[in-house]
């Protein structure tokens, strides 16, 4: 081979003493260099069927709620069967009463209403009516669990498709045992947990919309207010190098532009003087005192929560809800095999509904064929 490149002509002639000469080696190991992995920022998707990426129990988990919404959808289209074939048979006995109450000229039987025969076919119709009611209430019933257990599949599908962070890996956890209190049911607990979800959801709003102490609040406004008087301090500089006149700052305002047209609105961009801001450039104490007793009207410094604390009371109410919902999910599969008829709730968390945590994924062991992707040709002399 090394003959039949240099023939044609690749560093000389075979046999010379000036043709470069080849050698065949391994690339060096590139284990510790940079692999593939996804973009910082991004979620990775995965495909294929959900039940691979969990753990076994989670997954039977999974696939036993699928089951219970496919069984849910069987039952409705047997029903939905039914009403249609009983409403068919209700309208048969409406004609049947109308055609033996119908006068004996307009080929009827003339019956009154009271006759054997049309009270016969009247409780008939009554019964088929009450049973029809009961299925169509059966069948918004079934749809309303139908509906949201789907909402949990898909809410766990799309979790576990694009949800997970690179790097971590989805672990089951271990079996959580209700925690019943003294002479109290399962449906008396799961209860009592949700009712603590709900004083934490008060408690999240409440952190949320609390407002910021007033002298973080009067910071705040006071670098607003000195930036801005800043920015609109007038200039001199060309009236005393060209003698021209006092330049003051402008800001770009949106203006309205009058139109013929009916229901044409137009807008443009236009420069005017910065008035605000020449005032606190003028007044600027005046004015911060000023915001600042408006300030102290406004504020609940007893109710008020720095960024950092409410970062953290927000964690913390974060961190109990997950604990909390894993407890509920778990007494909810109690009794659902006790027989008691009990749904997860529909906005459960997906870790909590399949008893699962995140944790930081194992690093792979290290690839003994890594760097070594092909072979690599040397050409020189002294080989």
């Amino acid at each position: 081979m090394t003959a039949r490149f240099q023939s044609l002509g690749f560093g000389g002639s075979p046999g010379s003493s000036s043709a470069p000469q080849f050698r065949a080696e391994v690339a060096a190991d590139a284990s510790d260099g940079v692999v593939r992995s996804d973009l910082p920022g991004t979620m990775p998707m995965r495909f294929g069927d959900v039940l691979d990426f969990l753990p076994p129990k989670p997954a039977e988990w999974l696939r036993d709620l699928r089951q219970q919404a496919d069984d849910l959808a069987i039952l409705n289209r047997a029903s939905f069967a039914e009403i249609q074939e009983l409403q068919i048979e209700t309208q048969r006995h409406k004609a049947r009463i109308n055609h033996l109450t119908l006068e004996r000229g307009a080929d009827g039987y003339g019956l009154p209403n009271d006759a054997p025969q049309v009270r016969d076919e009247q409780s008939r119709m009554n019964k088929k009516l009450h049973e029809l009611a009961r299925l169509r209430e059966l069948v918004e019933v079934r749809g309303g669990r139908f509906q949201r257990m789907k909402r949990l599949i898909v809410a766990c599908e799309d979790f576990l498709r694009s949800s997970i962070p690179p790097g971590t890996a989805i672990v089951a956890r271990p079996e959580i045992e209700p925690e019943l209190r003294k002479n109290e049911t399962l449906l008396e607990a799961i209860e009592r947990e949700r009712y603590r979800l709900r004083e934490l959801d008060a408690d999240e709003r409440r952190a949320k919309t609390a407002p910021i102490p007033s002298s973080i609040a009067k910071a705040r406004a006071r670098e607003q207010l000195s930036r801005r008087a800043e920015q609109s301090a007038p200039s001199t500089m060309r009236l005393v190098e060209h003698g021209t006149e006092v330049e003051f700052a402008t800001i770009t305002q949106r203006l309205a532009v009058i139109s013929t047209a009916v229901d044409q609105h137009s807008y443009a961009n236009g420069d005017v003087p910065d008035a605000i801001g020449l005032l606190l450039w003028t007044l600027k104490d005046e004015i911060i005192d000023k915001i600042d007793a408006l300030i102290d009207e406004d504020s609940s410094d007893e109710c008020a929560l720095t960024d950092e604390a409410r970062a953290e009371l927000l964690a913390q109410i974060a961190k109990e809800r997950l604990q909390i919902e894993y407890m509920d999910c778990a007494m909810v599969r109690a009794a659902q095999v006790q027989g008691i008829s009990v749904e997860f709730r529909e906005d459960s968390d997906v870790r909590a509904l399949l008893n699962v945590e995140l944790t930081t994924a194992p690093a792979p062991p290290p690839d003994p064929n890594a760097g070594k992707a092909g072979w690599v040709e040397h050409v020189g002399p002294g080989l």
